[in-house]
């Protein structure tokens, strides 16, 4: 079976037999002339459609990751093509379930049981997923398919579906009710009789943190998102990510347990995990983080997979040795192309200006790595005109 580290969307569209050898000539100079992707280019001369690119553009980032191989790729796509389904089926059909396109499948699937979106909407939300690595629920409300709230009962859902609490049909019931009349997901589910007042009177530790303006709504979502994919606490994804001091997850957790028992309010927690902080110093870094002003170069560069995580620490061990920054160190080395470093440090320019969030950051440097041609000011139109 081949494996590769990466392939251009040219290629992969040509090898699977999605375009011919002529249809990729012909694009290639138009491509160059009107400084366009090579794969907006095939779908504008109408070689491929919006769907095929995006099976492709998909295809090409699990090949990059080791996710699956150049074979499997080729055959899912082709056959995705020929029987009218979408790439992600097609995988899953083969038996091949990452545990993103597994939790993935699981959600878009409630998601549409329960009239909140359609399949197509899924299937373009899951690509973008699959391409920018950010969760589904975060790109479904970055692109106004739902909103906040919405995202946060069908996460809920998941968590007491996988726990054993309600059944799934209860929890598509009640997410049907919080649709259509605005109510509580919790209170849904209690004026459904699926769930006791006992049960409902909990508090989840993201909602606790929020409530506590330790954590954004936003980043709550995200990691909450991450552990059910990922199937590891709450918590920890808090703390590995830089959200919360452990200290401050051990107050937290305490004030939840408190809560539980009857023993705190709600303002009561909230008061003493803000009292959690040891000094000053802990509470800036805390909240610049919450507030996300702490994007890193080296964070940013893994997480758009443009290098990969000990890449990073090489360079900042040569940075730290040679008293140089990490951009230099990264660039010397040639880890990283200088038109790559300045065109990020352009995207981040937008981001700490506050014109575009840290979900759109990571959309459009994702979009502007497959045409660099393209003005990051101009990709980064795109993004938010995507949005609205």
């Amino acid at each position: 079976m081949r494996t590769v580290g990466s392939i251009n969307i040219g290629s992969l569209l040509l090898q699977a037999e999605l375009i011919k050898k002529s249809d990729l000539e012909s694009a290639l100079p138009l491509s160059k002339r009107m400084k366009l992707p090579l794969g907006r280019v095939l779908v504008i001369t109408g070689f491929v459609s919006d769907r095929t690119l995006n099976a492709a553009l998909a295809a090409q980032s699990l090949i990059r990751d080791k996710a699956i191989t150049l074979d499997i790729a080729l055959k899912a796509l082709k056959e995705a093509e020929k029987n009218d389904l979408s790439f992600e089926q097609m995988l899953l059909q083969y038996g091949i379930s990452t545990k993103l396109l597994e939790y993935t499948n699981k959600l878009g699937q409630l998601l549409i049981d329960s009239d909140f979106i359609s399949e197509k909407q899924r299937s373009e939300a899951l690509q973008m997923a699959l391409i920018s690595s950010l969760p589904l629920g975060r790109i479904l409300v970055l692109q106004k398919v739902i909103n906040n709230v919405q995202a946060y009962a069908a996460l809920s859902a998941q968590i007491l579906i996988r726990t054993g609490e309600i059944s799934r049909e209860q929890a598509i019931v009640a997410l049907m009710l919080t649709k259509d009349t605005n109510r509580p997901f919790e209170v849904a589910l209690k004026d459904g009789g699926f769930i006791n007042s006992q049960a409902l009177g909990r508090i989840m530790l993201g909602e606790l943190l929020v409530i506590s303006d330790q954590l954004s709504e936003v980043n709550f979502l995200t990691c909450l998102e991450k552990s059910l994919i990922e199937n590891i606490p709450l918590g920890r994804v808090l703390v590995d990510a830089g959200f919360l001091s452990a200290n401050k997850l051990e107050r937290a957790l305490s004030a939840q347990k408190q809560i539980s028992d009857g023993q705190m309010t709600q303002a009561d927690a909230a008061e003493y995990i803000n009292a959690g902080f040891k000094n000053l110093e802990e509470l800036s870094d805390t909240k610049n983080r919450k507030n996300g002003s702490m994007v890193r170069l080296g964070e940013l560069l893994v997480l758009c997979k443009i290098i990969t995580y000990e890449q990073v620490v090489n360079a900042y061990l040569t940075s730290v040795n040679d008293s140089m920054p990490l951009e230099t160190a990264l660039r010397l080395s040639g880890t990283v192309e200088s038109a790559v470093l300045i065109g990020i440090n352009s995207f981040l320019q937008f981001y700490l200006d506050h014109k575009i969030n840290a979900e759109e950051l990571l959309v459009a440097i994702s979009s502007w790595m497959g045409d660099r041609q393209t003005k990051p000011e101009e990709v980064v139109r795109r993004v938010l005109q995507q949005g609205k």
